[in-house]
């Protein structure tokens, strides 16, 4: 079952890819479904949460989206010790019950554990586009969100390394995230229509993705994911959001990639 939904993923994740490619496409009501009106109705208040200090500062405006411990707190599960004197046996169809009322969550054997450890059931993402491709990254693995301004070009890097940029007195990694997530895709024609805003920063981390609009900030529950159970090819694809029809990323896992030079079709050892 595990096998199916990961292959499900990947093949979804390909598609969209592939309309991505070909814009021609996207004019017909039959391609992909739509994101329910979610694009036009933008959450304006989240929104402006986020930009705040992007407008209003004009050198080196940025943004740090930390998930507020209000908004998600953690839930500390303190096992329970039975009496020694006393023991309850619960009826077996009584059992079955309560196991069947849970919500059907498709947890992952390796790829995407930690992941899953690390958010509570109903956890915020931010949707992100990127050449028409929309993307979303949970806040507990964002570390904020900056203008893109001057980019400095180093020789010898891979072609999806954008540059670095100033950010807080340190050189911050831009990713040209088109060209790393669908190199077989990103073509001169593509690129010429790419125009990134903002880079979304990845926690932890000294790397940044670089994207063209910041979508929304809303919250999701874990079972409203499809979430992949095998690494193997695009590791840093968590799963799929499935109202919004998106890809969410493995930010540990994308961080690993990136440090290592890796395309984000390559493999983790």
């Amino acid at each position: 079952m595990t096998s199916l939904v990961d292959k499900a993923v990947c093949d979804y994740f390909n598609i969209l890819l592939t309309e991505v490619a070909e814009p021609s496409h996207l004019d017909s009501t039959l391609t992909r479904p739509k994101l329910k009106e979610f694009e036009p109705q933008l959450d304006k208040q989240a929104l402006e949460q986020l930009l705040a200090p992007v407008f209003k500062t004009k050198v080196t405006a940025q943004i740090e989206v930390k998930v507020n411990a209000q908004v998600k707190p953690k839930v500390e599960i303190k096992p329970v010790s039975k009496p020694e004197s006393k023991t309850e046996t619960k009826p077996a169809a009584q059992i079955n019950q309560e196991v069947e009322t849970k919500p059907l969550v498709v947890t992952a054997a390796k790829v995407t554990t930690d992941l899953l450890e690390s958010l509570d059931d109903e956890f915020q993402v931010l949707f992100f586009k990127v050449a028409g491709l929309t993307l979303a990254v949970p806040l507990v693995s964002l570390g904020g969100i900056v203008k893109l301004e001057r980019v400095n070009h180093i020789m010898g890097r891979p072609d999806w390394y954008k540059g670095v940029q100033a950010h807080r007195g340190a050189q911050l990694n831009v990713v040209d995230t088109c060209a790393w997530v669908m190199p077989e895709k990103y073509d001169s024609a593509l690129a010429e229509t790419v125009n990134y805003q903002y880079v979304v920063l990845l926690e932890d981390s000294n790397w940044g993705l670089a994207c063209e609009s910041l979508v929304n900030a809303v919250k999701i529950n874990k079972s409203a994911v499809n979430w992949r159970s095998n690494a193997g090819k695009r590791p840093w694809l968590a799963g799929v959001v499935r109202e919004q029809m998106c890809g969410i990323l493995h930010v540990h896992a994308l961080i690993e990639l990136l440090n290592s030079g890796l395309s984000s079709q390559d493999t983790l050892g």
